[in-house]
């Protein structure tokens, strides 16, 4: 058994012992990890130089929704998966923690390795233009070190997300936050139509005074002839 053999066994075992079960492990090329909570398969990608606490990092996560995430139909959910996965992910990731303290650390080391290599595509953008669940996420996962800000407005829906306790509580602050983004983008869109109208009027306004300009001028030289 080669070195890299061995340390994916450790892993898989590690990740069995973690979710108190016989899930399936795979090691393969993929972007991310991820857990099949239907299949009861979790999925490691295969990193160079990563280090442990990135590997513990994905681990421990992966096993929170194998521990704490149940089935679901994905049509039947309140909101788009994308927003119940931001919001689970808060609540997995405290209840693992809980369970096992001694990934507290390697949740941290993990996640500033995973920043400090732009594993999350932020590097110089401007994180105010981001989506709402997008901060959310990074907030969740960085801390401090996302440097994530959050509007007055946001407050009441980001702490929603933030206390979440069991899937139920999940499944409802998904559909707040989903109901909030799209409220917000409607207002967006309506203060852009009437600043378009305004910008509209001020330039019809503008070349009907031109117009009455150049006609006074032309009234004013006929005169003078």
């Amino acid at each position: 058994m080669t070195v890299k053999e061995n340390t994916n066994n450790v892993r898989s075992v590690l990740a069995k012992l973690l979710a108190k079960e016989d899930i399936t492990v795979q090691h393969g090329n993929y972007s991310t990890a991820f857990f099949d909570v239907k299949s009861r398969t979790l999925g490691l990608p295969i990193w160079k130089d990563k280090g442990k606490d990135v590997y513990d990092l994905l681990v421990g996560h992966e096993v929170g929704h194998a521990l704490y995430s149940p089935m679901f139909d994905p049509e039947k959910l309140p909101a788009p998966h994308s927003y119940v996965n931001v919001v689970e992910d808060i609540r997995i990731e405290r209840m693992i923690q809980a369970t096992y303290p001694g990934l507290v650390r390697c949740f941290s080391s993990g996640y500033a390795t995973l920043h400090a290599e732009d594993f999350f595509g932020v590097r110089g953008q401007d994180l105010s233009k981001l989506s709402l669940p997008d901060r959310i996420n990074l907030h969740a996962k960085l801390g401090a070190l996302s440097n994530v800000r959050f509007a007055a407005d946001e407050a009441a829906i980001v702490k929603q997300c933030f206390d979440v306790q069991t899937w139920e509580d999940t499944l409802a602050a998904a559909a707040a936050l989903h109901r909030f983004c799209k409220e917000q983008a409607q207002k967006q869109q309506q203060q852009q139509s009437q600043q378009q109208k305004q910008q509209k009027q001020q330039k019809q306004q503008k070349q009907q005074k031109q117009q009455s300009d150049r006609s006074e001028e032309h009234t004013s030289e006929l005169q003078s002839h």
